[in-house]
């Protein structure tokens, strides 16, 4: 089956295309008078539940949108896979903004919302029913909003098997359509899976390795040396692996600085530092700028830091000496009883 709408039918020909997509989406050209070349085909056969197509929208400002009363609306427990073929579109995936490049894959669960603008672009899309994945509820969840770029092997595998099956349409015995589409699905909740155990596996090395780096950190912070390349250096990391680690504390030299703050108002609660200087504890923490250390300091505790060192040794219990988390149970408590007190 083959639609086509263009220049020379009009907006009575886009209008007929518009209407076979609506069952998935509502599709509009953004500005008439920016589009007098327009051309959109779409070549479409059936092998058993599966449609696949390769469609191209050209020379307009295409937008297609599945809002949720459209879901709604429609019903569809279908999952639509497009792969990029040429040129590009802009789509929404997981909270971000992607634009696509071509041999990008895209997976989206029809129950759910969708919206694409491109200019030009050339894709195939195919639509597959849930029942083919044999997975519950919970389990598609898997399988939608899915981005694979173009050069990683899931999105190789799926664009090579497309390809195959489009290329060999016309020497598909329909008795082997059934076959072929419930391949297609197999390989599709093959590689959302084997995606996910990858992200997961890829997810607890990076939590290992934060929890390595932090460690270090807390055991040098009275080293003076202590930042990104002595960090490195000692642990074997390169520098934009460490900070890609430090982006979920908002950085290697803020941790450093938070934590070495942390110390520092340690010591000052600590009746058994009382003997020490606060400028003294700042200077071998690495504050060699006492204005600035205590402006910091009163920043994020909300008092300078001699009247905490005052009101904690009137506080009728001990803070320091520990290293304990901020959550710790009993320190918490402790701690808001000291603010009580500010």
């Amino acid at each position: 089956m083959t639609i086509a709408a263009g220049a020379m039918g009009g907006r009575q020909s886009f209008e007929i295309y518009r209407e076979a997509v609506s069952a998935v989406f509502d599709a509009e050209i953004a500005d008439w008078s920016q589009s007098p070349d327009f051309s959109v085909q779409v070549h479409c056969i059936q092998l058993g539940p599966m449609l696949l197509a390769r469609a191209g929208m050209f020379n307009a400002d295409y937008r297609y949108d599945r809002n949720r009363r459209k879901a709604a609306q429609a019903g569809s427990d279908v999952l639509l896979v497009q792969i990029i073929l040429e040129g590009s579109d802009t789509r929404y995936v997981k909270d971000r903004f992607i634009v696509s490049q071509p041999g990008d894959v895209f997976l989206c669960d029809l129950t759910r919302t969708l919206t694409t603008q491109t200019r030009n672009c050339r894709n195939f899309t195919f639509a597959l029913p849930h029942g083919l994945f044999g997975l519950s509820d919970p389990h598609l969840d898997g399988i939608h909003d899915v981005y694979f770029p173009a050069n990683s092997l899931p999105a190789k595998l799926l664009r090579a098997h497309v390809a195959t099956l489009w290329d060999n349409r016309d020497h598909i015995d329909p008795k082997d359509a059934e076959h072929y589409a419930s391949s297609t699905a197999g390989l599709i909740a093959g590689l959302t899976n084997a995606d996910a155990d990858s992200r997961a596996r890829h997810e607890e090395i990076a939590t290992a390795e934060l929890k390595r780096v932090q460690r270090f950190i807390e055991a040098n912070l009275l080293d003076p040396d202590l930042g990104p390349e002595h960090i490195c250096s000692k642990l074997g990391l390169s520098r934009s692996a460490l900070y890609r680690l430090m982006e979920a504390v908002e950085g290697v030299t803020n941790y450093i600085r938070e934590r070495r703050m942390r110390r520092v108002f340690q010591e000052i609660v600590d009746g058994r530092q009382q003997h020490k200087k606060i400028s003294q504890l700042a200077y071998q923490h690495g504050f060699v700028n006492a204005s600035a250390f205590a402006r910091t300091f009163k920043s994020i505790y909300g008092a300078t830091p001699s009247d905490i060192r005052a009101m904690a040794a009137q506080a009728p219990f001990y803070l320091g000496g520990s290293d304990g988390p901020l959550h710790d149970g009993e320190r918490l408590r402790h701690w808001l009883n000291l603010l009580g007190r500010i």
